[in-house]
């Protein structure tokens, strides 16, 4: 059973045997609707978890690490992630020789490696988990061996993808395998990644027993508060989504700044996901950043805090740390520009993506040094603006 696993099992059973619930009447949820669901993880979740193995295969140009590598290790005993040079024509035979090897359990693959990941799955009879797979529209050819179709492959496709085209990956595959749309282009955010993962190792009716309690994401609940949490703004209950849009009204009104969203639940049609942050483990969120997939990586649309010094510091430090990664980038102004500017963080100069970002309905001008205006999504008025961060390039 992976560390993670065994932590959060020694924290659960703590908190029973002391009867320490104060956390969980914060909640609202019914102390004997949570022992029912840790009697339910116990009996039927434990078994599961054992010395599972998976082998993840990264997309074009992608990486072996980072969130999704951490994502899979909280949930697998053993978690092989080799690095891939697509561009390699006999690439494939190393990956073979991977399979071989290790005898994983699950086969995960995204893109490119979604592609591979489909054919070993084939070759080896295991089940994978194919996110996105390059049944098309392929950036390079490696010389693939490919085996007769097996009944084991679950499929995620995004109805917003332009890289790959999945309405034929779908028409193809309708009767083939199991078949889950998101509203997401090719890249995959970590949160859709989550629950996919979870879904895979739990099974979906456990997944659904959790994301039914109305008051509490139990699985949520059981991260540690202090970290920064990483969900799809369709996994939030009504009551969370409505704490994060209280602190965007707040945090954008009293700067005087204009609204891209007339109510709360137009921000899940909006946006893929939120980053949110409890610096004070009173099971709410203080800070949030909302960000959308685009082709040139995570663009952070939104963010706010309910005014606690701590999580404004947090939420700025986090900040800073994202837009100086590959794939995260900001459009900012007025006080948040001054912080990102005097933070030395990377101004973006491209032209052609920021007009593609913005979009030329809204008219935007260069003004010099990366600064341009453009008009307002929902007021007749012009704002000056800056780009932040590092874009996958195109």
């Amino acid at each position: 059973m992976s560390e993670y696993i065994k932590k959060e099992w020694s924290w659960m059973t703590k908190k029973i045997a002391s009867q320490d619930i104060e956390r969980f009447k914060k909640t609202k949820m019914p102390v004997e609707s949570f022992h029912k669901v840790f009697d339910y993880v116990n009996t039927h979740l434990k078994k599961l978890l054992n010395n599972m193995k998976v082998v993840f295969l990264h997309g074009y140009r992608s990486t072996n690490k980072g969130e999704k590598y951490d994502e899979m290790r909280k949930h697998f005993d053993q978690v092989i992630s080799p690095k891939i040079n697509w561009d390699d024509k006999n690439v494939y035979e190393s990956l073979r020789n991977i399979i071989k090897k290790e005898n994983p359990d699950i086969i995960i693959g995204s893109s490119m490696g979604g592609y591979a990941a489909y054919n070993l799955g084939n070759e080896f009879n295991i089940k994978t988990l194919l996110f996105n797979p390059a049944f098309n529209q392929r950036p390079v050819e490696p010389i693939i061996e490919k085996h007769q179709h097996r009944d084991i492959h679950t499929i995620i496709l995004g109805n917003n993808d332009t890289v790959i085209n999945n309405k034929e990956t779908y028409n193809v595959f309708e009767n083939k395998a199991i078949i889950k749309i998101e509203p997401i282009s090719h890249r995959i955010p970590i949160g859709v990644f989550r629950k996919h993962i979870r879904q895979l190792v739990y099974g979906e009716s456990v997944v659904e027993k959790f994301s039914n309690w109305k008051d509490v994401d139990f699985l949520y609940e059981m991260k540690d508060p202090k970290e920064w949490i990483d969900i799809s703004l369709y996994d939030l209950s009504d009551e969370e989504l409505a704490n994060i849009w209280d602190m965007y009204t707040k945090t954008y009104g009293g700067q005087g700044m204009d609204f891209s969203a007339d109510h709360m639940y137009e921000l899940k049609t909006k946006y893929n996901a939120t980053l949110l942050k409890d610096v004070d483990s009173d099971g709410f969120a203080d800070a949030f950043m909302i960000y959308r997939a685009t082709k040139w990586g995570n663009k952070i649309a939104l963010l706010g805090t309910n005014h606690k010094k701590e999580a404004k510091k947090e939420l700025i430090i986090k900040l800073i740390e994202l837009v100086n990664v590959s794939g995260w980038f900001i459009e900012a102004s007025k006080k948040l520009e001054d912080i990102l500017r005097d933070a030395n963080a990377p101004v973006i100069d491209n032209w052609q993506m920021i007009e593609d970002v913005v979009g030329k309905n809204k008219e935007p001008i260069q003004t010099g040094d990366g600064y341009y205006t453009r008009k307002l999504s929902k007021a007749d008025k012009r704002i000056t603006k800056r780009m932040y961060g590092i874009p996958f390039t195109q």
